[in-house]
């Protein structure tokens, strides 16, 4: 109302006024995007991806631990942070093969999104791995049962995290389901 007034005032016309329009918006080109379909594959394949390299890097630390390797080598002096670092430095190498090959495959399956971004998705996620590497090698004493049971344990951890995702569960099972890789 006021507004009216001014314009009136500043027009010198007296039936100057500032009226509302509503004119339709034009649609802008849309593009459907196929990632909504993939989330749940994608999900199960990069899980599927690393199967093996938890299973051999339980296995060769365990059997390090069986041979007791680790204890020859801290008498010759070795520390145990070089010890894990030397897994560490290993394991990512190993984890950058993988997701190189992986990003590789993934090439034309994600178009819209920058393939730096899915590298450091999948890098990220192998390299989130090696905590539960390190706390799996820490349950076994055997070498033979510490990689098939690793590889079991993560299987069917991150199967259950998958089949809850979709339906999203109670406050406490997301938390809980949060320690799980």
């Amino acid at each position: 109302m006021i507004a009216n007034s001014v314009l009136k005032e500043v027009t010198g016309e007296p039936t100057a006024a500032i009226n509302m329009m509503v004119i339709p918006m034009q649609p802008t080109e849309t593009t459907i995007d196929k990632f909504v379909a993939l989330n749940s594959i994608f999900a199960a394949e990069l899980s599927l991806l690393y199967v093996l390299p938890v299973f051999n890097m339980v296995f060769f630390i365990v059997k390090e631990k069986e041979q007791r390797m680790k204890e020859s080598m801290r008498m010759m002096g070795m520390n145990d942070l070089s010890y894990w670092v030397s897994w560490f430095v290993y394991y990512s190498a190993t984890n950058l093969v993988t997701a190189l090959l992986a990003t590789m495959t993934l090439w034309n399956v994600f178009p819209h999104t920058d393939i730096t971004i899915v590298f450091m998705i999948i890098w990220g996620y192998g390299q989130s791995l090696f905590g539960e590497i390190f706390m799996m090698q820490a349950l076994f004493k055997k070498a033979k049962y510490a990689g098939i049971l690793s590889a079991v344990f993560y299987f069917l951890f991150v199967s259950l995290n998958l089949i809850l995702l979709p339906f999203g569960p109670p406050d406490w099972v997301d938390n809980s389901m949060d320690l799980i890789p």
